[in-house]
């Protein structure tokens, strides 16, 4: 958790955003796959020749502290390509970009890498360390949406470089105990619900929302999330594609800007020396009732709360609507000087098929459901019924977007007037 909310903080402030986390800790280890289950698996009919003898593939992950579950993936793996060996070395995940570069740099690359999308990925394609997979059986199963976040900046806009490693919920965590000590007995879907939920909290004398803004982090996510939700979707649409070149005169903006300067009457004391981790303590002691966060917040937050306390994960409720929100959480690259690509290719496509959703892949974010859309949905189905929902702006959808939004949203927060904030993000953004 801690890498996640240092890549979180770093790559929104250089408006490039990663929910760098994994799902996993909150999910049960699976069982290593038998023989039996592997006899009745077809390999995919376009993965390279076979190789007539063993070779192996080095790969390296992030993803230590699940080693068991990647493991039994890997196995199963083998079990199907005989005569390849996946040679893996697992590193924790707060130095594994550092070990990953310098491998780079010392001509010592693995054939496969895990690598967090954003901003790992750009930097090494651009040094040309990464192998464009467009062609092979597993970038072809990429869906729409997904696929949009894998192209989505210049470096990357003409091929693909990374498989998705899974997906991740972006939205609000709150403490429902005491939600329902105020009379609040749902998750609010609505802006107006949420301001309803907000007067409520504030009546038993706990300031409701955890905003914690020393390191920015709030008002990146309220802004720029809050983009995701009250934008329509023919914004959306055009800011993916980076043909909109002026969107500081669209209603969204204001609205964002107008709806979160209301909740400020609700933020907690001192929140703009507060930090994003002691915002999440708060809600987790019930010391406030809400804090925007990815789902991967639950596991911290439970750890740190009583063992009765209640606790929701639903849509950044600053729309008319509830609008889920879902971000891929990392990928698998193939190095360009992969000495066994053939095989690794074989890998890659394993890595996408629906033996591999079923083994390892991420599961639903944990409470949505009940919200107002069902994403209790078994892993394969929530991994492409929810794709069209991994749209958020939040990863550099048009150079300047994220500066755009979030600092002037700062300045408004501190008392600057509604019409010099929206002119001072017309300045970041054409700047």
């Amino acid at each position: 958790m801690k890498k996640t909310l240092a890549v979180l903080l770093a790559t929104l402030m250089l408006a490039a955003f990663l929910a760098a986390c994994s799902t996993a800790n909150d999910e049960p280890t699976p069982a290593t796959p038998t023989t039996s289950a592997s006899t009745e698996t077809e390999p995919p009919a376009d993965n390279p020749p076979p190789p007539s003898s063993p070779v192996t593939v080095t790969y390296i992950t992030y993803q230590a502290n699940e080693r068991e579950r990647v493991e039994a993936a890997l196995n199963f793996f083998m079990e199907q390509n005989e005569n390849i060996i996946m040679d893996t070395v697992f590193y924790p995940d707060n130095t594994y970009s550092d070990i990953l570069k310098t491998l780079f740099v010392s001509n010592d690359a693995p054939d496969l890498f895990q690598v967090w999308v954003s901003p790992d990925l750009d930097e090494f394609v651009r040094a040309g360390y990464v192998a464009d997979i467009t062609d092979t059986a597993g970038a072809r199963k990429i869906m729409p949406g997904i696929r949009g976040i894998l192209q989505e900046t210049e470096a990357r806009k003409d091929g693909i470089y990374a498989l998705p490693e899974g997906l991740a919920g972006l939205g609000m965590i709150a403490n429902m105990t005491v939600l329902k000590q105020a009379g609040v007995d749902t998750y609010p879907e609505t802006y107006d619900a949420f301001v309803e939920a907000c007067e409520k909290v504030q009546a038993l004398g706990i300031q409701p929302i955890a905003y914690g803004d020393a390191e920015a982090t709030s008002s990146v996510l309220f802004s720029v999330w809050g983009f995701d939700v009250v934008a329509d979707d023919a914004s959306i649409a055009a800011m993916r594609t980076g043909t909109v070149r002026s969107i500081i005169d669209q209603p969204f903006m204001t609205d964002i800007f107008e709806r979160t300067l209301n909740l400020r009457q609700f933020f907690i004391n001192g929140w703009s020396g507060i930090t994003f981790s002691e915002a999440g303590t708060m809600v987790a002691k019930g010391e406030a009732a809400f804090v925007a966060h990815g789902q991967w917040g639950l596991t911290d937050m439970r750890a740190a709360a009583s063992p009765d306390a209640e606790f929701v994960f639903g849509p950044l409720p600053l729309g008319d609507r509830s609008r889920p929100l879902v971000t891929i959480s990392g990928g698998i690259s193939m190095s360009s000087t992969a000495k066994e690509s053939d095989a690794a290719i074989t890998y890659l496509n394993f890595f996408a098929s629906d033996d591999y959703f079923r083994l390892f892949q991420a599961s639903a974010p944990v409470g949505f459901e009940g919200v107002n859309v069902d994403l209790a949905a078994e892993d394969l189905a929530f991994q492409r019924d929810y794709a069209p929902y991994a749209n958020s702006q939040s990863s550099v959808p048009v150079t300047g977007f994220t500066e755009a939004m979030y600092k002037p949203l700062q300045e408004l927060l501190a008392g600057l007037p509604l019409a010099d904030a929206l002119a001072r993000a017309e300045e970041f953004y054409t700047s």
